[in-house]
């Protein structure tokens, strides 16, 4: 059904180009070796009706050309998105597995007594304030509550430009080093300062 409906739109097509070129007289020759079209143009014989037939060819093919590519590059827009979505299911995933594993794991207490005390850490606390505001308040809570339980803590990263992105992306691929992160610029969180 698809390939019929695609042959009638050409034949559509087609139709449309050459009452378009007869109708101003495109004769692809005339243009070509004159420059000029249209009824005022002087000819002779009928090799002008075969310039008008191309005419109307080569307009409904380009529309199809046209028409195809950006087919083509709404497909490939589609391809990404469903990529994205597959990689965010993945990472939950991967975070659900981590999570399980974690919830295995006995826990150790350590009397608060025990444990040094634990100093803010100003380079954490400027980087917290760099997080997006819905998050922001959040990351202050639970970075001042881990100082509380003594629990040393230190947040190296919060937000990235995307030429910051760019250059760790880079690492292992275009520079020597191990690959540090898979996101290109504008696939991580940290982009956008929502990766405490």
């Amino acid at each position: 059904m698809e390939k019929k409906r695609e042959r009638r739109i050409f034949a559509i097509s087609l139709i449309s180009g050459g009452l378009v070129s007869f109708s101003l007289k495109a004769d692809l020759f005339a243009v070509i070796n004159q420059g000029t079209f249209g009824w005022n143009t002087p000819t002779t014989g009928y090799s002008w009706i075969i310039g008008c037939l191309f005419t109307g060819f080569f307009l409904s093919w380009g529309s199809k050309f046209w028409h195809d590519l950006l087919e083509i590059l709404l497909e490939m827009k589609n391809i990404r998105r469903v990529n994205v979505k597959v990689k965010t299911l993945e990472e939950k995933q991967k975070e659900v597995e981590f999570d399980e594993r974690f919830a295995e794991q006995p826990v150790v207490s350590i009397p608060l007594e025990a444990k040094p005390e634990v100093k803010e850490d100003k380079p954490s606390l400027d980087r917290i304030k760099k997080l997006h505001p819905k998050l922001r308040m959040e990351a202050f809570q639970i970075y001042r509550e881990l100082i509380k339980q003594r629990t040393p803590e230190r947040i190296t990263d919060t937000l990235r430009t995307f030429q910051e992105q760019e250059m760790l992306y880079a690492n292992g691929r275009t520079k020597p080093g191990k690959i540090v992160t898979k996101a290109k610029p504008g696939q991580s969180y940290h982009n956008y300062g929502l990766a405490p």
